[in-house]
């Protein structure tokens, strides 16, 4: 069987697909992180090595809820029926977050160790502290793997891929202006590429055009939008968008939250101009992967004085306390914050 790691460290991908290969594979994993897409795609390629299709004997599937320890043993203790392998699926056991049930984490711990060569444990988790006993459980008697959201190089070669595989090609800036509506989120990127291939056709070609009409919008694109609107004092813009975030059925609440984080977002940018900090630094600074990005921050913020910003930042916290003390209503207290900040100088 494959080695334990004993270090208290995620395994990479590498380490994963390596033992798939190899069909050498750990009783025990634990597959977690902020990318989704990734930790399906690999519970898919697990279960594909281990189950034949449609072998339902040999699948033990535990959805969301509770699952006690003891449960678990014994179908781990089962030998496989006609078969190399039986795969037991664990999601969102709770086991792994802050506030596990101690009893059965102790009882689970225990037992990890005694799952015989025959079994795979999968556990796949929303919540995962690596200070936990069940984390270092596994990583001692199997794998955890850790999926984070990729770099914005391997993204470009991952879309470009699946377009390259459909025989449909994409400008340089169609390709940039994709990742900035989308994000870093591949299940989103998979949806958005799927649509503007289909759209393109075989031999077809992707243009920027293409993307800003195919592509939606994500809520925190039309708040972006709309702030720009403020900074640039067209307030009828501004306030149209707030109606159209508004029929989409988005809480107030929500729409202020980031607003809130717009404006925290441009102070940052506004005291690393004041620097004349670099690109890279202002990345780091502002979170932001993708350059076209900071420039249009840099952009928004240059339209503001420190102050105007710093005011905004208070008049949005002020704002969200008083409609959570219902001292103004939601909808009236986030206009009147774009009303002022639109205002013709």
């Amino acid at each position: 069987m494959a080695q334990s790691r004993k270090k208290n460290e995620s395994a990479s991908y590498r380490d994963f697909l390596n033992q798939l290969k190899e069909r050498d594979f750990c009783r025990v994993y634990l597959f977690f992180g902020e990318e989704s897409y990734l930790l399906e795609q690999y519970k898919k390629e697990l279960t594909a090595a281990l189950i034949a299709e449609g072998d339902t004997m040999n699948l033990n599937i535990h959805r969301e809820g509770k699952i006690s320890a003891g449960q678990l043993k014994d179908e781990a203790m089962s030998m496989p029926f006609f078969a190399d392998y039986r795969l037991i699926l664990a999601e969102n056991t709770g086991l792994f977050a802050p506030g596990a049930d101690e009893e059965q984490v102790e009882r689970m711990v225990s037992f990890l160790p005694e799952i015989p060569p025959t079994t795979v444990l999968l556990f796949t988790e929303l919540q995962t502290d690596k200070r936990s006993r069940m984390y270092k459980a596994v990583n001692k008697n199997g794998l955890a793997v850790e999926f984070k959201h990729p770099d914005p190089d391997t993204l470009r070669k991952w879309i470009l891929g699946r377009f390259r595989r459909e025989n449909v090609s994409i400008t340089g800036t169609a390709l940039e202006r994709l990742l900035e509506l989308t994000g870093d989120d591949m299940v989103r990127i998979s949806s958005e590429t799927e649509k503007l291939a289909a759209y393109a056709g075989e031999g077809g070609g992707i243009k920027i055009r293409d993307v800003e009409c195919l592509v939606s919008a994500r809520l925190e694109d039309r708040v972006f939008e709309m702030i720009e609107a403020v900074t640039c004092r067209e307030r009828g813009k501004a306030l149209s968008l707030y109606d159209d975030l508004l029929r989409l059925k988005v809480r107030p609440e929500r729409i202020l939250a980031l607003i809130s984080r717009q404006f925290n977002l441009l102070m940052i940018a506004k005291n690393m101009m004041e620097l004349n900090r670099g690109l890279p630094q202002m990345q780091e600074a502002l979170g932001l992967k993708f350059p076209g990005l900071v420039k249009k921050y840099t952009d928004q913020a240059g339209g503001l004085s420190v102050q105007e910003i710093r005011q905004a930042v208070e008049d949005s916290a002020r704002t969200e306390e008083e409609i959570k003390t219902g001292k103004i209503d939601g909808e009236l207290g986030v206009e009147l914050l774009l009303v002022k900040y639109s205002a013709p100088r």
